[in-house]
């Protein structure tokens, strides 16, 4: 974002547009995760947390927006817009995605062959 306001590069890519138009899959950018041998309930603590903060940050946008814009220069507006735009879900769309994703770094031998596991939360 901050980048696009300068026009600091000719040319310009979305990460996510580009992955969806490759794979029809949204890609996640980013997620919490735990090592199987936490807790199950401290994960869950956490878990709430998170989405309680989730929840406040998207009721409460234009506060953020105001802070994003003093931080980086980009205008108030630009900076709403775009905490409005982002996708803040994991749907099975997103878990497919980035079972995807993984399958072709562990194809190319960047990560370990496997399987991605989550905890239930609900």
């Amino acid at each position: 974002m901050l980048l696009a306001a300068r026009h600091a590069y000719p040319h310009r890519y979305d990460l996510g547009e580009e992955w969806k138009r490759w794979t029809g899959l949204p890609f996640v950018f980013a997620m919490w995760a735990a090592r199987r041998t936490a807790d199950p309930r401290a994960v869950r603590a956490v878990h709430r947390t998170l989405l309680a903060a989730r929840d406040w940050g998207l009721a409460h946008l234009d506060l953020l927006a105001e802070a994003a814009a003093r931080a980086t220069g980009v205008g108030i507006t630009d900076c709403r817009a775009y905490l409005a735009g982002l996708d803040y879900a994991l749907t099975a769309s997103h878990l497919a995605g980035l079972t995807d994703f993984f399958r072709r770094l562990a194809a190319r031998g960047l990560v370990p062959d496997g399987s991605l596991q989550f905890l239930q939360v609900a």
